[in-house]
């Protein structure tokens, strides 16, 4: 329970009036869940501005208000601050240091939500786990999660997200690290991170603040990350990998379109739900992790077979006799990569088909690395492409020229639902991937109704 001393003191606010006893159970920036006594940060973010809804917040009786804009006639305390949306993180950081429990910070160009569900799932059979919502991973999402730790928790597991240079040192240092988990370097928010290299220096700066003798534990397949590990000095490392060699490593993957992925550990038999192979490393993750918190075999087996996939990743369903990997969560180069690896080792007894929207947030490098899909996608016994947006179309004008996959480019959604629905027969298997902001979860939807 967080106190109004504890809260100026964080903060380094001024507020409006001094009262002593004061307390809060939570603190809300929303005002739709807002409850009595409840302590409202008026966040400004870029569609809204909570300042606009401090009455709001005033009928539902919070019980003090934090403001960077001056407020009229306002019977509760108001503490004034520099940014609110800091100032949230500054809380969220106090709130943090009072926990000496583990806290594991996840961050990657890929596969950040699934692991941090696996691990998560597997530490909660030591005791409560505290665990980002969905993909609360950005300076609001982190230091909202924070906040709901509290005395029972055993252990945290936090997503971190960034799509600008500083974003990760500035959660990292808010969630103080026990354990980093780097899930691999790729060319991902690239308008904002520049480059590849921009995105290692961005993702690396995470064991700037991993608490010392802590534990870093890496995707050993990735090359570029593991040399980028071995410069880390004075810390645990714990390396997952399927096809390199590592500490933790999985053999024997077989996945199918049962819904089930089996592999073997140290010649133990794992299974997890779902049918892609490269959530076999969030689990070995989880795995490695639990082995660090002395659980047993029995313990880490159950929990990771308990965790379905994520809402948008590699989602198997199945509507008119075609099976449909709905991947449509979101899109970099690296996530692409693994969706069609996956489409292309599925033993199925129909026609594999790709379709594919725009990878956003490339910056210059967008051309690039849509041909350099293209071209991987044309070693791959894939039978048919469609593409939608505007990058994919350098993907389609590729695979007519070098390939002999059927591929079409659309630049209208429903014309692409219609064809897909005439085109795909049953026994055939359907990728459907994409940007968040495409929207490709209306083709899914589509295509089943």
């Amino acid at each position: 329970m967080l106190t109004l001393f504890d809260i100026i003191q964080a903060t380094r606010g001024q507020c409006s009036r001094q009262e002593k006893n004061i307390s809060f159970k939570n603190i809300s920036i929303d005002t739709r869940t807002i409850k009595k006594g409840d302590l409202f940060i008026a966040i400004k973010g870029d569609n809204f501005d909570g300042h606009n809804y401090i009455a709001k917040a005033l009928q539902a009786k919070a019980r003090a208000i934090i403001a960077h804009k001056k407020i009229k006639r306002c019977d509760v305390p108001v503490i004034y601050v520099k940014d609110t949306v800091k100032a949230l993180g500054a809380i969220a950081a106090w709130h943090r240091s009072q926990f000496n429990i583990p806290v594991m910070a996840i961050t990657g160009s890929v596969g950040k939500t699934t692991t941090k569900n696996y691990v998560a799932k597997v530490l909660s059979a030591k005791g409560p786990c505290l665990a980002s919502a969905k993909s609360f991973n950005n300076h609001i999402g982190v230091p909202l999660t924070l906040l709901r730790l509290n005395k029972r928790h055993k252990a945290a597991v936090i997503e971190i997200g960034t799509n600008q240079k500083g974003d990760i040192a500035y959660l990292a240092k808010m969630i103080q690290p026990t354990s980093a988990v780097l899930t691999g370097i790729g060319s991902s928010h690239l308008a904002g991170l520049k480059n590849k290299a921009g995105v290692a220096r961005e993702k690396m700066s995470l064991c700037r603040y991993l608490k010392k003798r802590g534990t870093i534990i890496y995707n050993a397949d990735d090359l570029y990350l593991t040399r980028l590990v071995k410069r880390q000095k004075g810390f645990k490392k714990i390396s997952c990998g399927i096809r390199e060699k590592a500490m933790v490593k999985a053999d024997n993957v077989h996945n199918s379109l049962q819904n089930k992925v089996f592999f073997t550990v140290q010649q133990r038999a794992y299974q997890v739900q779902g049918v892609a192979g490269h959530t076999v490393l969030s689990a070995i993750i989880a795995i490695s992790a639990g082995a660090s918190f002395k659980l047993s075999y029995n313990n880490i087996n159950t929990s990771i077979r308990r965790v379905p996939p994520a809402p948008g990743r590699m989602n198997l369903q199945k509507a008119h006799g075609v099976a449909l990997l709905d991947d449509t969560y979101n899109a970099n180069p690296l996530s692409c990569r693994a969706a069609v690896d996956t489409l292309a080792s599925l033993n199925i007894k129909g026609r594999r088909i790709c379709v594919l929207a725009d990878m956003l947030e490339l910056g210059r490098e967008a051309a690039k690395l849509h041909r350099a899909l293209a071209v991987y996608l044309s070693e791959l016994p894939i039978d048919a492409v469609f593409t939608f947006g505007k990058h994919t179309e350098r993907i389609t004008a590729y695979l007519k020229k070098h390939s002999a996959v059927r591929t079409k480019h659309y630049t209208n959604r429903h014309a692409l639902i219609k064809n897909l629905r005439s085109w795909a027969k049953k026994g055939d298997c359907v990728l459907i991937k994409g940007s968040r902001s495409m929207h490709m979860e209306r083709v899914v939807e589509g295509f089943i109704k």
